[in-house]
């Protein structure tokens, strides 16, 4: 993935991994980004307090410290059964040998092609310029696209491993701290010797006859569809007639996204740096079950709330993301996302490696209340400060029956991620669609602020008018709605689906 999807994941991002071996719980590895020393809230705002939203979003102090090698290192080494070299053999290969450009890549070598067509523009980020478009127009579908630089640096990593970026006398390491200095971006050497994944819980619930596990901060998607489904669960309660529950089901969904996104709004954060715990005080009312049932016995069937009613109390206020979905032979199974945020993250490459360095300082809060790119609204638990490591809205999942895993899924997207799993999830365990039609049924969004439904053309229209006559305003995506994979278990045999939005397909044997 590193490799052919670069624009959305690879060695200059970071992630996360829930990892369920047999007959244990579910562990999450924690690869995330994390600020560097040199980064505080002013350097990325004006003389008078203005946020700079341009240096979060490209550019060497658009990134955070890069996780993904010290993640997959650590699973490798505790939790795999090859070598590095020989995981790492294929990569190399397919990035020295090349690969056709398909669909998606075309498309986002597009609007690649169509951000670079300035002159000041273009030098300024002249070795991704060079590296994914040909004189400055984007691979036709089908053509091949090469990656020597990047081919080096995978054989690199198979002899020297992680220490290649994470040791001083790593050539990446010196490289890219090189680049930092020439440049005058926040990454020093120390930032990258430091640094170091995390284990941690996942977040436990149940729906219906099913335990849940999903991400903890400093993801939010974890908490916000263990929300929603708590409510879910007493839709019931709202609805006894199947013609009411049909015509009440959107309205009640996007109520119940309303809620979850105004808590994550306003507390979520890195809970690794909150000393007054009120990030895990958040999370423990978010997926608390009887937060869902005030929010139902609250519920107005014939109309929405203005925007300060959502949440648990009263409120002051990914695009480039790549996730798989693993089940092997023996019953162990793995959600993991990685990213690099926006579609080529900061538009940096370390020079001469083939890496792109992230954009996840964008995932921050500058200042508290004002929206990121992707229309999240945040509080001060999530203000850029040196070690923190931004909110996400990754969400890796496991379901499991009886310590039986039977759904493992998440996707891409920013905030898409966390209603695209929620929508897949349910169509297959609530409604018993296939995996296939699971994913790829049309969607909708809603995150409290803006205050838009975002549906899919080809939504059902009945739908859509059912959500007017209550009061929604309604906005048709003008981007793609997240991308999901799944593998789910049907009657002792595994299915996979790959998102048909973006291309792929499942593999196994």
């Amino acid at each position: 993935l590193g490799v052919v999807r670069a624009y959305s994941t690879g060695l200059g991002g970071g992630g996360f991994m829930l990892l369920k071996n047999p007959g244990e719980r579910p562990i999450v590895i924690d690869f995330r980004e994390r600020a560097p020393a040199a980064c505080t809230p002013d350097k990325y705002r004006s003389a008078t307090g203005e946020p700079l939203p341009d240096k979060t979003v490209h550019g060497l102090w658009a990134a955070g410290v890069p996780g993904t090698l010290k993640g997959m290192a650590f699973v490798l080494e505790h939790y795999g059964t090859k070598s590095l070299e020989q995981v790492i053999q294929p990569a190399w290969e397919l990035a020295a040998q090349g690969f056709p450009v398909d669909a998606h890549t075309h498309e986002v070598m597009v609007e690649l092609a169509r951000d670079l067509a300035e002159d000041t523009v273009r030098v300024a980020y002249d070795e991704l310029y060079r590296t994914f478009l040909k004189n400055g127009q984007p691979y036709q579908i089908g053509d091949t696209l090469r990656r020597p630089q990047l081919a080096a640096t995978l054989r690199a990593i198979a002899d020297g491993g992680q220490d290649v970026l994470y040791s001083p006398t790593g050539t990446v390491h010196r490289t890219l701290i090189a680049a930092m200095e020439t440049g005058g971006g926040p990454i020093n050497s120390e930032d990258l010797t430091t640094y170091d994944m995390i284990l941690r819980e996942p977040l436990v619930g149940r729906f219906r006859e099913y335990e849940t596990w999903t991400m903890p901060p400093p993801s939010s998607g974890g908490a916000v569809i263990s929300e929603i489904l708590n409510i879910v669960e007493r839709f019931d309660r709202v609805a006894g007639d199947k013609q009411l529950r049909r015509d009440l089901w959107p309205h009640f969904m996007v109520e119940g996204m309303k809620h979850a996104f105004a808590d994550r709004a306003r507390g979520l954060g890195d809970w690794d740096h909150d000393p007054g715990e009120s990030i895990r005080d958040m999370i423990d009312r978010m997926i608390d079950t009887t937060t869902a049932a005030m929010i139902v016995q609250r519920f107005n069937p014939d109309s929405t709330f203005q925007q300060e009613a959502y949440g648990t109390v009263a409120p002051g206020e990914d695009h480039g993301t790549s996730h798989y979905c693993v089940v092997d032979s023996s019953g162990m199974a793995v959600a993991g996302t990685e990213t690099i945020n926006f579609e080529f993250g900061s538009y940096v490459m370390v020079p001469g490696t083939g890496i792109i360095l992230n954009d996840e300082m964008d995932d921050f809060s500058i200042v508290a209340g004002v929206a990121n790119d992707f229309g999240l609204v945040q509080s001060d638990k999530n203000l850029v400060a040196p070690g923190r490591r931004p909110l996400s809205s990754m969400s890796p999942t496991i379901i499991t029956k009886d310590d039986q895993p039977v759904l493992i899924i998440g996707g891409s997207g920013g905030p898409r991620i966390i209603t695209g799993t929620l929508h897949t999830l349910l169509n297959i365990l609530e409604f018993g669609m296939r995996p296939d039609s699971a994913v790829a049924a049309p969607r909708f969004h809603h995150q409290w602020q803006p205050d838009k439904v975002r549906v899919e053309e080809n939504l059902d229209s009945a739908l859509i008018k059912s959500l007017l006559q209550r009061g929604h305003t309604i906005q048709e995506y003008t981007s793609y709605p997240g991308h999901i994979q799944v593998i789910a278990r049907r009657q002792n045999e595994w299915f996979g689906a790959c998102d048909p939005r973006k291309g792929g397909k499942p593999a196994g044997r």
